[in-house]
């Protein structure tokens, strides 16, 4: 109640949790004549303990110094914001944990391709070696093709088709292998342009089995990289 705060120190209510502050606190406003937010513990005489900020001047009324002060119970405030400090803590370690983990998924995923890249060149050169002298042997087989039947040329051709597919695999095998260390270069691609160099790629395969496509494309442009 009022009564039992007017005319009463504070030390000797014993609001002052700690009496450093209460030292500190003086110390302040003698030197300054004021103080301004000073947040100090306190406690009331039901055992309620919070914290204030206060803030004081000194003044005279009549002739007599007196001291105008407010105090502000921050104890909430105060609880919310460590609370906030702990929870950015919290997240800090989280995204430190997190950009820990995905360093060393990239770390693997380099390590892994570069493995790729050692399996895309050993098998590569281990296909051009016979690929090279089964195209090498039917360019002599074309040589003579005159002396061969129709369905023999045909034969041979698909067989240098075949070659030639081949080859492309091996060398889209290495640049798939190379997509790392190379830089995108998007462009515009139509894809009713792309799907008959898919669908020769395959002509020998949809002949043998008799089918016939039919093709009905949007015209579509995307971006993208044609390699």
């Amino acid at each position: 109640a009022a009564d039992d705060l007017i005319g009463h120190e504070t030390l000797a209510l014993g609001l002052w949790a700690r009496p450093a502050d209460r030292e500190a606190f003086v110390a302040l406003l003698r030197r300054d004549g004021r103080v301004r937010d000073f947040v100090a513990p306190f406690q009331g005489r039901a055992g309620h303990q919070g914290v204030v900020s206060i803030s004081a001047e000194q003044i005279e009324i009549d002739g007599e110094p007196c001291l105008l002060g407010i105090g502000r119970d921050v104890t909430q405030a105060l609880a919310d914001r460590q609370a906030l400090e702990r929870l950015n803590a919290e997240l800090e370690a989280r995204v430190a944990e997190r950009t820990r983990q995905l360093e060393a998924s990239l770390g693997e995923a380099r390590r892994m391709n570069r493995e790729l890249q050692t399996f895309a060149y050993s098998v590569s050169h281990d296909l051009k070696a016979p690929l090279r002298a089964l195209d090498g042997y039917s360019l002599l087989l074309a040589q003579h093709a005159a002396e061969l039947d129709d369905e023999s040329r045909g034969h041979l051709q698909r067989i240098r088709e075949a070659a030639r597919q081949m080859a492309r695999l091996i060398n889209d095998l290495l640049a798939y292998a190379r997509l790392e260390q190379d830089a995108l270069a998007p462009q515009p691609l139509e894809i009713a342009r792309l799907v008959p160099e898919v669908l020769a790629h395959h002509a020998a395969d949809l002949s043998r089995l008799g089918v016939v496509p039919q093709i009905e494309v949007p015209a579509v442009t995307v971006r993208a990289d044609p390699a």
